[in-house]
């Protein structure tokens, strides 16, 4: 609704055609849709991403319809089927980095729609697909259990049973998420306090580090999705990419931060 406001520059007034956007923008600071959001969600479901990345900038709330058509399983998978990785990765892109960003948020937000899934995708996520059948299933464990990956060709059971080890795990991020501002900070308060010991002994100290936007996105994102770099995908090509380059950056970034 707050994309539906319009400055009439003959009239030089603001025009609200749902008649609720200055409502929701001023007064209530939420995320509407003007229709229906199960409707619009599938018709164009990127919007869905769109809506969490308003909600994050502006620190606006979510409509209950919203978040309710978020959390539908028609949602996931038109998002899956109807737009590319390419143009996910860049919503994604929007949310982590850039003025306003909060990819702590974000990516909260995005594990507590059940999007995760839907926004990372695996092969196999969705019965039928074969996006990536001409590699192999994903193999290895989630959290310290066997992970039963597929590549679209398995029937309904096994996708389910896959979708339910993959929720263990985005459950565990958002954990992960939740712990990382105090991780955070207690590196912040041991650096200061051992540059503050060298200082009072006259030593050479480094100064404390300030990480980058690309720093924070890289860290979030990779805790995010650090309980899954025990398992591996071999491609069309039959070479192996595993996540754990997630957990040696996480932790890299801790030592050095």
């Amino acid at each position: 609704t707050i994309n539906s406001l319009f400055y009439n520059i003959r009239t030089r007034k603001i025009e609200d055609w749902t008649g609720r956007g200055l409502n929701d923008l001023l007064e209530y600071r939420r995320i509407v849709t003007p229709v229906d959001a199960h409707e619009t969600f599938h018709d164009d479901p990127l919007r869905v991403l769109r809506a969490i990345r308003f909600c994050v900038r502006l620190d606006f709330a979510l409509d209950d319809n919203i978040r309710e058509a978020a959390m539908s399983k028609r949602v996931h998978h038109s998002l899956h089927v109807k737009v590319s990785r390419e143009r996910v990765g860049k919503e994604l892109e929007g949310m982590l980095s850039g003025k306003g960003a909060r990819p702590g948020r974000a990516l909260d937000l995005i594990a507590e729609l059940h999007l995760a899934g839907s926004v990372f995708c695996f092969p196999g996520s969705f019965p039928g697909d074969n996006d990536f059948a001409e590699g192999g299933p994903v193999t290895g464990k989630i959290l310290d259990v066997q992970y039963h990956g597929c590549c679209g060709r398995d029937g309904l059971e096994a996708v389910e049973l896959a979708a339910k080890h993959r929720a263990m795990g985005w459950e565990e991020s958002s954990k992960l998420l939740a712990l990382l501002p105090r991780v955070m900070e207690g590196h912040v308060d041991e650096r200061e306090k051992i540059i503050q010991e060298r200082k009072n002994r006259s030593e050479d100290y480094v100064r404390l580090k300030v990480p980058s936007p690309a720093d924070m996105r890289l860290v979030h994102l990779c805790s995010f999705i650090l309980p899954f770099h025990n398992l591996t995908f071999p491609d069309a090509k039959g070479r192996e990419t595993t996540g754990e380059l997630a957990c040696l950056v996480f932790f890299d970034w801790c030592k050095n931060f």
